[in-house]
């Protein structure tokens, strides 16, 4: 049997224990409340909207049919246009190493040194961009370790670079 002291401290643990685990507390009430029954809301469902204009793109025959629904109107397509097919290009790392220190005439170690100088630093920025776009295999860390920098200092690069020259935002970086 426990004792009232002991009662206490399990019932405070189990409220603990309750809370903890994102179960809603329970509120002892000598007399619980009477309430009577809510009604519940009613709801209406929301009628249809009926597009104003529907257009249908080219007249052959119904094969597969792709809606584009827009605000006031319902473009229909019979036969979707095909995507073009993008080419990736893969290159390697040290080749755009090579043409971004042919482009801007500093040496490819002074790129991957710790220099601070500002031409330099330009040319950097724009190896990172060139890296980021022309090596899709490589993550943002990976040209980061082939730079022997942090990954945040090739994303603090790419924002800068992109900033400094009108240029969107290369992948992986922060807006």
């Amino acid at each position: 049997m426990l004792s009232d002291y002991e009662r206490e401290l399990s019932t405070h643990y189990a409220q603990v224990r309750k809370r903890l685990r994102g179960e809603p507390p329970k509120r002892v009430m000598a007399n619980p409340p009477r309430s009577e029954p809510e009604p519940s809301p009613v709801v209406e469902p929301e009628p249809e909207r009926v597009p104003d204009f529907v257009l249908y793109v080219n007249n052959k025959p119904l094969v597969r049919t792709l809606v584009f629904s827009k605000r006031d109107f319902v473009v229909i397509e019979n036969e979707p246009k095909p995507e073009p097919e993008t080419v990736v290009f893969r290159r390697p790392f040290v080749d755009v190493l090579k043409d971004v220190s042919r482009e801007t005439g500093v040496p490819s170690r002074v790129l991957l040194g710790k220099r601070r100088m500002h031409y330099i630093v330009e040319a950097r920025r724009l190896l990172w961009w060139r890296a980021a776009h022309e090596c899709p295999h490589l993550s943002i860390a990976d040209i980061g370790r082939r730079s022997n920098v942090d990954h945040t200092s090739v994303l603090h690069g790419l924002k800068r670079y992109a900033e400094l020259n009108g240029l969107p935002y290369a992948r992986g970086s922060v807006e």
